[in-house]
């Protein structure tokens, strides 16, 4: 804004003297410059700067204006007012005293819908510059030499920090290990660990040069492996972003295990998180400046290192896109990749973590690593008040706290028993409505959401406001609320995905058509898919013979060498669908089911190739002479079950409980056991003295039997008769401790105890 820069003094901030009555000469000079500065932004703010104003009756064409969304919040789009003013229709829209023809020369937001026009979305007019018929109340007159920002911002500094005092993690002070060795001792008892358990812990060690990686000998053959796996750098990049659902880029980490005992471990590991994340320059150089006040000095080289999770809460770091990472990680894995360790003679990459390393240059090829464009990860959460202020962010990058806050709470909300897909499919855009409202009204404001979960009832209310406030005096509008009625639906999908369209096409599968056959079983399925017939797995058992049809006649499935033509295989599948039974395939469900099938072939050969050694001992276990020798098993015959008494030989209540009981209900009962047979008494008769006897033996257990209670005594002279039992101050006694008259006794909560005693406790 000033371009100017304010030094701080940080020992003269934090220090305790700004709480007496009289300031020093330097913190009235410390806190005058806050004051100055301040003013100085605020006249630079309204000298330079204007806000956007209301359009005047008149406006001359040209006058660059703003178009804001329906909510009147947010910019949509950009323009100048047009030339053709004056004009009764524009685009088939008839032009009023309300609206205004503007030439749009940017659009920020394509989705957002232009009620004017039949509630078209900016970008169903093509790129700009456009005509477009707009709402005066909708323009803002704006300067275009202001520069005004309208991105959103990339971190969310604006945000007011909150506490961080209920988080002790972030609120410790960076102090490194002290038992530097322990890192060292789980890797010896572990023969491999992987970089992502490596980077929990300190991995400070002593820094190698160029001449010190030297020293360790390079195996020629894992560099001819790692040639032939990784190949080279690409020349070309596709910037194309297919998804914004990236690969974790800590599970990544954890793909990586090196050998623990080997020299270069933790060296490389610091090298592969340095290429990955790229600090933030500013966090970084308030960390440095609040580490120069240390004792001893720290920087965040060392701190990195040594506190890795401190650093990731107080400084933001950025993945770079493809183009720059891969080259850097390829590097890293050329140079490492083939190096021995002198003591160990072992290499850091195996024939196997190199093609584990090859998948991650391949996800980092395709941009499955890379931050994506516009989208801000990092929320700054509160201040650490023993770091001297230092910001304290949350990261979003990552998916272990999103997997747990969704997978922990999901399976509660699903249906369980004798659903169909349909009603899981609606349970779980029940669940994700519910979850999304909670969780991003959580994390954007820092307060629960409390309301319902109807968002369209909210957004239709929300446009009836925003139509009728000009015929009130003070309306009420709905505020902090992102109407959906205002933007193009999204193109998203939740739950059950369709297949794209080029993808279909190459499979030769059939588009959806709604049939009236009700009975085709996963009907909802295929109209979600869009396909004629589901895309589900290989699981009926008319699918796993056609497979084994089909890898014994047709050519596609079993050439005569290699893998099978899995493209040509799936055509030649979904070609033959139409069967009863038999349902659409992708390549990967077939690859998936070629796998066991495999596996079941590699039985079936061992057992053949077996068959001869295990013939004689099958023919012994299997022998059925053996049961001619086994034991005899001593028969136990089946006894019926007798009932050798009714209810009526149950033994009589007690008399003394009588009372409880009504007379007229009780029946008298036999003494003697009587012969087996139908009882003498009728159904309802043993129904009614059962309920009889039950409710008498359950007020005997609750009958409280009268205790003696003993005479109250005054606590200070123990005398029933004294009229200080009930207050202490009513006695005129010697206390029977001390015989002090202005003791109050003994404690009636500990009266085995003393005055004297109590007191000395």
């Amino acid at each position: 804004m000033l371009h100017k820069r304010l030094d701080k003094n940080t020992p003269e901030r934090v220090s305790q003297s700004w709480e007496n009555c009289t300031l020093t000469p330097e913190q009235i000079s410390y806190a005058a410059k806050d004051a100055f500065a301040a003013l100085q932004i605020h006249d630079k703010l309204i000298t330079d700067y204007q806000v956007p104003s209301l359009l005047p009756p008149t406006v001359t064409p040209g006058t660059p204006v703003f178009l804001f969304g329906s909510d009147i919040r947010t910019v949509v789009a950009e323009g100048r007012v047009s030339s053709q003013l004056g004009e009764d229709f524009s685009n088939g829209v008839r032009v009023t005293k309300h609206h205004i023809m503007i030439t749009v020369t940017r659009v920020h937001i394509p989705g957002a819908v232009i009620s004017s026009h039949q509630k078209q979305n900016l970008g169903s007019f093509g790129a700009p510059p456009f005509e477009l018929n707009c709402l005066r109340s909708h323009l803002r007159l704006y300067s275009p030499s202001e520069g005004i920002n309208l991105t959103i911002p990339s971190s969310p500094d604006s945000h007011p920090p909150n506490s961080s005092s209920q988080n002790p993690l972030l609120a410790q002070p960076p102090v490194p290990s002290e038992n530097e060795g322990a890192d060292d001792q789980t890797a010896v008892q572990t023969e491999f660990i992987s970089v992502g358990e490596s980077l929990l812990s300190d991995i400070s060690d002593y820094e190698l040069d160029s001449r010190s990686v030297d020293e360790f000998g390079t195996d020629p053959g894992s560099v001819q492996v790692g040639v032939e796996v990784l190949g080279g750098v690409p020349t070309e990049w596709d910037y194309t972003i297919r998804s914004l659902v990236l690969k974790d880029v800590w599970h990544l980490f954890n793909m990586l295990y090196l050998p623990a005992t080997h020299g270069l471990r933790k060296h490389f590991t610091r090298e592969l998180r340095d290429a990955i994340f790229i600090p933030n320059e500013a966090d970084r150089h308030q960390i440095n400046c609040w580490g120069a006040t240390q004792n001893p000095p720290r920087r965040y080289e060392e701190l990195r290192n040594s506190c890795p999770e401190w650093i990731r809460s107080h400084c933001r770091h950025v993945i770079p896109p493809p183009h720059i990472l891969y080259p850097l990680v390829f590097q890293v894995f050329k140079t490492y990749g083939p190096l021995i360790d002198p003591n160990t003679k072992q290499l850091l990459f195996s024939a196997n973590v190199w093609k584990v390393a090859s998948n991650i240059l391949e996800l980092i090829r395709n941009g499955f690593v890379s931050d994506p464009p516009g989208i801000a990860l990092y929320t700054r959460i509160g201040t650490d008040k023993r770091a001297n202020g230092l910001p304290i962010y949350r990261c979003a990058r990552g998916t272990n706290a999103t997997e747990g806050g969704v997978h922990t709470h999901i399976r509660s909300r699903l249906p369980k028993f004798g659903v169909s897909v349909r009603h899981i499919h609606a349970s779980l855009l029940d669940f994700t409505l519910r979850h999304n409202l909670i969780t991003g009204v959580y994390n954007s404001t820092g307060q629960r959401y409390n309301g319902h979960f109807s968002i369209w009832m909210t957004n239709d209310i929300q446009e009836l406001l925003i139509s009728l406030q000009d015929m009130f005096v003070h309306p009420t509008l709905i505020t902090g609320w992102v109407n959906g009625n205002f933007y193009a639906r999204t193109s998203e999908v939740i739950g059950i995905l369709p297949i794209p369209d080029d993808i279909r096409e190459r499979s030769a599968m059939a588009q959806y058509v709604p049939v009236s056959d009700s009975r085709q079983q996963y009907t909802f399925i295929a109209s979600m898919q869009g396909t004629r017939k589901p895309v589900l797995p290989v699981h009926t058992p008319d699918e796993e013979h056609f497979f084994h049809e089909l890898m014994q006649s047709d050519p596609s499935f079993s050439p005569q060498s290699g893998e099978p033509h899995w493209n040509e295989a799936v055509r030649v599948w979904n070609s033959n669908a139409e069967r009863v039974g038999i349902y659409y395939k992708l390549v990967e469900q077939l690859k998936t089911y070629y796998a066991k099938w495999k596996a079941r072939l590699h039985i079936k050969e061992a057992l053949s190739m077996t068959a001869a050694q295990r013939r004689p001992v099958a023919r012994q276990i299997h022998d059925p002479h053996r049961s001619l020798l086994a034991p005899a098993i001593p028969a136990k015959p089946l006894e019926l079950h007798r009932v050798l008494g009714g209810l009526s030989t149950m033994i009589p209540h007690p008399p003394e409980l009588s009372h409880h009981l009504s007379s007229t209900s009780v029946v008298p009962v036999a003494t003697q056991p009587v012969d087996p047979g139908p009882s003498q008494l009728n159904h309802c008769q043993q129904v009614e003295m059962r309920a009889n006897q039950r409710v008498a033996s359950q007020l005997h257990k609750k009958m409280v039997v009268a205790k003696s209670r003993k005479p109250r005594t005054c606590k200070k002279c123990a005398k029933p008769e004294c009229p200080g039992k009930r207050s202490v101050k009513d006695c005129k006694n010697l206390c029977r401790d001390c015989g002090k008259y202005e003791c109050r006794g003994r404690n009636s909560k500990r009266l085995h105890l003393t005055c004297l005693e109590a007191a000395g406790d």
